[in-house]
């Protein structure tokens, strides 16, 4: 009889222990992840996409060549942006598009760094996106297997 009182005294004291240190995460909460760091200078953006026959992510994506580090285009749209790894931006839009027009699928379309207002906007959308996608993912559901329902009658 003993023994058991004892292991029914180390059990309470383990999950006072655990009673305890979950009310401390709720008292002190972890703190919010750190906000990415805007590199300005880094993202171009592709104007009359509708003129060129078949255009794709990866055509703009082989045009600019390496360094890319995302395309933000999808087919029959008119724009598309493409963020580079480092703000070179303007450097690559020189050896693409040194009128301001690159050329893909022999058609020409508009070709522009984006600065100032508009990339500022850039990157608050990009930022709204990601928020509002991390809130649309639901948390914690369980699914599977519930059972067979029973018939009545």
């Amino acid at each position: 009889m003993a023994d058991w009182f004892e292991r029914l005294q180390k059990k309470r004291a383990s999950m006072k222990k655990k009673r305890e240190k979950q009310e401390d995460a709720k008292a002190n909460p972890p703190p919010p992840p750190p906000k990415k760091e805007v590199v300005l200078g880094c993202v171009l953006k592709f104007e009359g996409l509708t003129k060129v026959e078949g255009a794709s992510r990866e055509d703009l994506k082989e045009l600019c060549g390496d360094g890319v580090s995302y395309v933000e285009y999808e087919r029959g749209l008119d724009e598309g942006y493409v963020r580079l790894d480092g703000p070179r931006a303007a450097a690559v839009a020189e050896k693409i598009a040194p009128a301001g027009e690159a050329t893909i699928r022999d058609v020409k379309c508009a070709c522009t760094v984006l600065g100032g207002d508009a990339e500022q906007e850039y990157w608050k959308r990009l930022a709204e996106a990601a928020a509002n996608s991390r809130k649309r993912q639901g948390g914690g559901r369980r699914g599977g297997y519930r059972g067979k329902k029973q018939r009545k009658g």
